[in-house]
């Protein structure tokens, strides 16, 4: 009788810890399927050519503003669009500096209004944005949750990087990968 009840017991503990450990594994399974764009990835520093500007986030408007600048240089717009803000999406208002710029060699000189700099983090949670930039702040607090999940600090500007140089017309075909500088907590 004692070891059927024995038995009883030891089986009644293999069944909570096996519902205890599915649930961990379906919690760690919808964070997940929330955050499927998001990921840590190490990349290499990199010097760029930028433009400050003033304002909200009017990539269209600095776009403009960057390609004069630039011809006015000489050089044309060539690659990868990158835009740097240091304030989070929501926080930003008139007032607000950011850059708008593209990967540049190291030794290229430049004039005022225009400056090359230099980017050195090499840790950065990267996630991508499929769709109009009229949407890209939604996936901001995506890449927030992944940042506390994983026990990670924010530790630079963010890079939005632009395969295909932003339009006036708010395309659905535009894709975005946000970098966001990193370190562990």
């Amino acid at each position: 009788m004692k070891v059927a009840q024995a038995l009883g017991l030891l089986i009644l503990i293999l069944v909570i810890v096996g519902c205890q450990k599915q649930q961990e594994n379906e919690a760690a399974a919808k964070l997940t399927d929330r955050d499927p764009q998001c990921a840590i990835v190490e990349i290499s520093p990199f010097s760029y050519v930028c433009l400050p500007y003033h304002g909200n986030r009017n990539h269209h408007a600095a776009v403009e503003a960057f390609r004069t600048a630039a011809a006015e240089q000489g050089f044309e717009l060539a690659n990868t669009m990158l835009a740097f803000h240091e304030l989070l999406p929501g926080q930003e208002s008139d007032s607000t500096t950011w850059e708008i710029g593209f990967v540049v060699p190291e030794s290229l000189v430049v004039m005022e209004p225009l400056s090359v700099k230099k980017w050195n983090f090499t840790r950065v949670v990267q996630a991508t944005h499929h769709g109009p930039m009229s949407q890209l702040d939604q996936i901001y607090p995506k890449i927030f949750k992944f940042v506390k999940h994983h026990h990670l600090t924010m530790v630079g500007p963010v890079v939005e990087r632009f395969p295909a140089i932003p339009t006036a017309s708010d395309s659905t075909e535009l894709t975005t990968e946000i970098w966001v500088a990193i370190k562990n907590e």
